[in-house]
């Protein structure tokens, strides 16, 4: 992923604190109470969160939970014995209302959010999410989940980026595989380590370290930028670890990148304007929220400089490849089709009408052609 992703829709980064350990640790209720929760609109008159997190809706929900909002009232007249509904009229109405405002929130939340409030949502029932775990692997802690069964697919996020950027294809690939999706070295909520650098080799390694890890011989690979990026790299080194491979955005030199404007991309500081939802995000939910501007640089400094594979690099690739990318990428379409016809076995898709950011914002243009070349 090159440069902040959500410049063209907001997010809403509140939303993965909630879901996140330190969520959990804090006893954090809903997002009024996180950094980031500026990002949510004031729907109604006093702010929707301070709403939800205020004595107002706490009353309710206690009433609801209580039966109190429905007092009962005894009455004996002869032998008959009935029992009469206090209230229920205004308590009946009070829930429609409830139920229409957290719709339409729900709604509007999942849409600026690019879905990702409804990932969060599907993530909730029953079976769709295995584990939620992490692995202590090459000096660094992990965190992935996993959803699903069948055929073991490993799902790479870009650069900057995080699992959740990444629903559209892990809510459909897990109906009919093993889906694994991390937090690759330094991003989200995997920790970094110190004084080392960030490579697509070494995070190659560190996903056949996790492969290992969860018993998984041969895994395909679906990568978006600069998990297409790690997803080629494991390619060349461990053949035999990768099945089918599916990149979109990614690049095999740095000279195949549109160049940076000034201020953006790899030209960027790590408080710019630009990183704000990003640096929120990261802020949320990172092992170490300080160790923003040490990532940055990082990131900043492998983006400058890595990939640098060569032509003969990509000839050793044997496995299928998918090689996708945006008709109006921040990659050179030359770049991509040379980067095709090196991979012997590789079929070139190139989106019409998209950018780098289709995996997200435009996933019923990419996803579905994932799905059927996995089958």
């Amino acid at each position: 992923m090159r440069g902040p992703f959500f410049d063209e829709e907001p997010f809403i980064p509140a939303f993965a604190f909630f879901f996140s350990e330190k969520s959990r640790e804090s006893g954090a209720f809903g997002c009024g109470s996180v950094a980031g929760s500026d990002f949510l609109p004031e729907l109604i008159p006093g702010g929707l969160i301070s709403w939800f997190t205020g004595p107002r809706f706490q009353d309710l929900k206690r009433l609801v939970l209580g039966f109190r909002v429905c007092r009962r009232k005894l009455r004996v007249t002869g032998n008959q014995m009935r029992w009469e509904m206090v209230d229920m009229k205004n308590l009946l109405l009070g829930l429609v209302v409830l139920l229409v405002l957290g719709a339409g929130v729900f709604v509007y939340l999942d849409r600026t959010s690019n879905g990702i409030v409804g990932f969060y949502a599907w993530k909730l029932l029953p079976g769709n999410v295995l584990v939620e775990e992490r692995a202590e692997i090459n000096g660094i802690s992990l965190y992935y989940e996993t959803y699903g069964e069948g055929s073991p697919v490993l799902v790479l996020h870009g650069g900057s980026a995080f699992i959740e950027t990444m629903h559209n294809q892990i809510t459909a690939l897990a109906q009919d595989h093993f889906v694994v999706a991390p937090d690759s070295r330094a991003h989200g909520r995997t920790s970094d380590a110190d004084g080392v650098a960030l490579s697509y080799q070494l995070m190659a390694r560190d996903m056949i370290g996790l492969m290992d890890h969860l018993g998984i011989e041969k895994a395909d690979i679906v990568g978006w930028s600069d998990g297409g990026n790690i997803g080629l790299a494991m390619a060349m080194r461990y053949p035999d670890r990768v099945g089918r491979l599916v990149t979109y955005g990614s690049n095999f030199h740095t000279n195949g990148m549109v160049p940076d404007e000034e201020g953006e991309g790899v030209n960027s500081s790590p408080d710019d304007p630009s990183w704000e939802v990003v640096r929120s995000f990261y802020q949320s939910v990172a092992p170490d929220p300080d160790h923003w501007p040490v990532f940055h640089g990082k990131l900043m400094t492998m983006w400058a400089t890595l990939p640098t594979f060569s032509i003969d690099d990509l000839s050793q690739v044997r496995a299928p490849t998918l090689v996708m990318a945006g008709e109006f990428d921040s990659i050179q379409e030359a770049h991509t089709r040379r980067m095709a016809e090196a991979i012997d076995n590789a079929t070139l898709l190139i989106v019409e009408g998209e950018d780098h950011f289709a995996p997200l914002m435009a996933p019923e243009k990419v996803t579905p052609h994932i799905v059927e070349f996995l089958k």
